[in-house]
């Protein structure tokens, strides 16, 4: 994972532009995704062979009527037909173009379909550590701009390659044809075009790098800063200024390399255009000179400089494709550098299906670090019997949430064992886990969406009167009732049009519609005032009722009826017990409940001698 921690989106070509090196791995990889459309592939071969026939005949056309018409003196009947057919032959190839457009487009935006279902697919599998250590923006350019650049790469260039292929074979097959020697002077004058053209693809390429770069750090600055959070902090510090700054620098940068990008390579395009003039004057010597000698016919030299364009075309596209090319397979490899990311929370081999849950919790000497050599739990052993409500307290970092992660399988255990009703965590699937255990956490986090739908993500299949049930237990009914659309109304990315209290309400009725046998409340009510949390605390303490429930609080007013509380503090549990056990022990948990009750009577006092 180490290279998720400098950011897997700046996984780019070298800084002098060169080309990568081009895998066979790669590329038989690259093609297994359009293998599965070798019918279109096929269609789309036959379209250019058919568009590149008839783009062959009007050069052969225009030798026919200049030797066989106009200085032969032939009929007009042959001089219709040769007309006709010059008008019709283009008309045809566009129409077999067209054709191959549409195989093309077909065949591209399936595998395209494939590769951003299996990506996303992948990246929902990915352990929270992944998204913890990744860039938000990174895995969006990379899910999208590397993605988007790969399907127009593949537009142009899988076609290109097959129709320029066919146009330089068929090509140089009639010019050969037609005359030998001409086709030899043409073919000796033609490197002078090529290497300058190779050069450019350099050019083209290290441009290029640059500007897939600078998009990466565009597309995170965007996601950091306009989320609702983000924009939040920004306006809370006043650092529009500042953003706007930043912003306009990288978008100037995005500007300058997309800007290179484009022209390069114009002046030699420039001179390529006076290369395509000299060589008509080349043909129109040479062949002149044959003409006068008797040994070609001067309808050979019109077809020739009609078609030699058509030589010219192909090998610069060619040439040029070498970096679309080797684009799509760079691109390609960072898309699977993200496929390839092991998912390190997944079934094992014969995983089981967790059924009939009673809710029996056993820690078994649980040791857990987020990084290599760090522990964050040492030596976390403990039974939890079904239906038991148990409290985590201690101090912030203490490594309560880490305890919940891990019953969750958000991560595994690096020593010691996780089991409910005696199967370790790791024996269960995934699926089956989550079925049974319900979290509410202290960060609420609501889709911009409506309220139903937001409850619907607990359980699809609810009916409109479950919600309602379901929101009349969390005491949140009357509030969802009273906003313009009820049920139906948006509440805004991450619930923003929610006071902190009903979002906490709104994922508790979440949490009794899904209706799971194991609990876990981290700080569920940490952002409630006193009277949101008077409405919610009969509703939690009705459904934790014959429920194995875990409570992290900080408020520990909330878990004095835990049938057992144990503290944690640097990683260990130091103690356990009731409420009125760890009172008497006068241990840290007495320190905590010490130190909150008496703020508690400060504020109250405070209250009291306000005017």
């Amino acid at each position: 994972m180490a290279m998720m921690a400098h950011g897997l989106g700046r996984n780019e070509w070298g800084d002098k532009g060169q080309r990568p090196k081009i895998s066979w791995a790669v590329l038989q990889r690259m093609a297994a995704y359009f293998t599965a459309y070798k019918r279109l592939v096929a269609f789309m071969i036959v379209s250019v062979l058919i568009g590149s026939g008839f783009m062959l005949l009007p050069p052969l056309f225009t030798k026919f009527l200049v030797d066989d018409v106009l200085l032969a003196g032939g009929s007009t009947t042959l001089l219709l037909w040769l007309v006709t057919g010059m008008v019709f032959a283009p008309l045809l190839a566009g129409l077999a173009n067209v054709a191959q457009a549409y195989f093309n487009t077909l065949m591209v935006q399936r595998v395209m379909f494939d590769l951003r279902n299996e990506l996303y697919a992948h990246l929902l599998d990915m352990p929270l550590r992944f998204f913890t250590r990744t860039r938000s923006g990174d895995i969006i350019s990379r899910t999208t701009n590397d993605v988007n650049g790969i399907q127009a790469v593949l537009n142009t260039s899988f076609t290109n390659v097959v129709t320029n292929i066919i146009t330089l074979v068929t090509v140089l097959a009639l010019m050969l044809y037609m005359d030998w020697s001409m086709t030899l002077l043409i073919l000796v004058v033609l490197p002078a075009f090529i290497f300058p053209t190779i050069k450019v693809a350099d050019l083209r390429l290290a441009a290029g790098r640059r500007v897939r770069a600078t998009m990466a750090d565009l597309t995170t600055l965007l996601t950091d800063k306009l989320n609702i959070g983000g924009i939040i902090l920004v306006k809370t510090f006043n650092q529009q200024p500042r953003e706007r700054a930043e912003f306009s620098a990288t978008n100037k940068d995005l500007m300058n390399y997309q800007v290179r990008e484009s022209m390069v390579g114009r002046w030699f395009f420039m001179f390529a255009q006076l290369f395509s003039a000299v060589g008509p004057a080349v043909v129109f010597g040479y062949g002149g000179w044959r003409v006068i000698d008797g040994t070609l016919s001067l309808g050979e030299i019109v077809a020739f400089v009609a078609i030699m364009p058509r030589l010219f075309q192909p090998v610069t596209q060619l040439l040029n494709l070498q970096v679309d090319v080797a684009g799509s397979v760079a691109l390609f490899e960072r898309i699977f550098e993200y496929l390839d990311l092991p998912k390190e929370i997944e079934d094992r081999p014969g995983a089981i299906e967790l059924e009939n849950v009673k809710g029996n919790i056993a820690f078994e000497h649980v040791g857990f670090g987020y990084e290599e050599g760090s522990e964050v739990l040492k030596d976390i052993d403990f039974k939890v019997a079904s239906g038991d409500m148990v409290a985590l307290v201690g101090p912030s970092g203490a490594g309560k949430t880490s305890l919940a992660y891990l019953l969750m399988r958000l991560y595994d255990p690096t020593k010691g064992r996780i089991t409910i009703d005696g199967h370790d965590l790791r024996d269960i699937t995934l699926a089956s886990l989550g079925k049974h255990i319900g979290v509410v956490t202290q960060e609420t986090n609501l889709f911009h969406t409506t309220v139903a739908d937001n409850l619907r993500y607990a359980r699809p299949s609810a009916s409109d009167d479950e919600l309602i049930e379901a929101c009349r237990a969390a005491n949140i009914h009357d509030v969802i009732e009273s906003m313009p659309r009820g049920y139906r109304t948006v509440v805004g990315e991450r619930g923003y049009r929610l006071s902190g209290g009903e979002k906490q309400r709104l994922a508790i009725a979440r949490l009794i519609l899904k209706n799971p046998e194991i609990l876990i409340l981290d700080e569920a009510t940490s952002s409630l005032d006193t009277r949101s949390e008077r409405l919610i605390q009969s509703s939690l303490d009705s459904l934790v009722t014959g429920r194995t429930s875990f409570v992290i609080a900080h408020r520990l007013s909330t878990i004095l009826a835990a049938d057992k509380i144990f503290t944690v503090d640097a990683g260990r549990i130091v103690e356990s017990g009731t409420h009125q056990q760890l009172i008497s022990n006068g241990g840290l948990y007495a320190t905590l409940y010490q130190e909150q009750f008496k703020q508690q009577e400060e504020g109250m006092e405070t209250r009291a001698s306000s005017p």
